[in-house]
């Protein structure tokens, strides 16, 4: 596990290089006849999305990492099954990633970035985040809302997981305005729309973790014009956007921030639940949303 491993230290250009081409020749075996241009995080607790794909195969990340020793594993209540899926939904190729390996869980962000630099090494073009959030914004957010991410600070979180070894294939800058791609979130949206979903646009801070946020995190986000805040998607998206490639995300609001929640304090059974409340409107969106791309 995390601690146990040897890729603490930044590798360099060499070694990156030979474990993305050792990582992409693993997996366009695996993808042959399917050919994705898209892969879907699913958030916390969000497993049923893989129903509905077909002709599917699974590769366990703890089996991916027998091939792939720097493959991160992930440990954290509802993405500790963690799973590569590949199938067809509504007959085109898609990537499912059903279990999220956050920085907490205790690897280095370059490690945290390798299934990412690889996927856009095989041809995927699209990366669609979803995850649990916290609300911030009381005057627009409650328990239950979902946010389609129009914005995304980072300034919360450690270095970019894209510091260190810059790889040819991609850029050493590039700009998060906007992070999300605008005709990616219009998409979702006007699928939410069509519908009957309720969706709200908003802007996204990731934080650390593993901890809740405090009282006075939540003031701080909130004069800071943060919609929801949570513990995923910035470190994903950077990858993506380091490739000038498309990413867009839906944030679950599973709980309000104190000192917006009257009382309410987060727990990791309460986040699950309500994630799996909305479940059914958060596929519906990545079904309408795939289906368009």
């Amino acid at each position: 596990m995390p601690n146990n491993n040897s890729f603490g230290a930044q590798p360099s250009v060499e070694e990156l290089t030979h474990m993305i081409k050792q990582g992409v020749d693993y997996f366009l075996p695996q993808i042959a006849g399917y050919n994705p241009r898209s892969t879907i995080v699913l958030g916390s607790g969000l497993k049923k999305l893989t129903n509905y794909l077909t002709n599917s195969k699974t590769l366990p990340y703890l089996s991916i990492r027998e091939a792939l020793p720097f493959w991160p594993v992930s440990t954290a209540p509802g993405h500790d099954d963690g799973a590569f899926w590949i199938g067809k939904l509504n007959g085109k190729g898609v990537i499912i990633f059903r279990g999220r390996v956050h920085p907490y869980d205790g690897f280095p962000l370059w490690q945290l970035a390798m299934p990412y630099r690889i996927m856009a090494e095989i041809g995927v073009k699209t990366l669609l985040l979803t995850n649990a959030t916290g609300g911030v914004n009381f005057n627009m957010l409650e328990k239950g809302d979902i946010v389609i991410a129009s914005d995304m600070t980072y300034l919360f979180m450690p270095p970019s997981p894209m510091s260190g070894p810059k790889l040819p294939q991609e850029e050493r800058f590039t700009t998060l305005s906007p992070c999300f791609d605008r005709d990616l979130r219009l998409l979702m949206e006007n699928v939410a729309i069509r519908n009957c979903i309720k969706t709200h646009r908003g802007t996204y801070a990731q934080v650390f973790g593993p901890h809740y946020e405090s009282g006075l995190d939540g003031t701080i986000l909130y004069a800071n014009h943060v919609d929801a805040v949570g513990m995923s998607v910035g470190h994903e998206a950077l990858v993506f956007k380091h490739r000038g490639l498309k990413v867009g995300a839906i944030c679950m609001i599973t709980d309000m921030l104190p000192p917006f929640a009257h009382g309410e304090v987060p727990t990791e059974q309460m986040v699950l639940e309500n994630a799996l409340s909305m479940e059914g409107n958060v596929n519906t969106i990545l079904k309408g949303t795939v289906d368009k791309l």
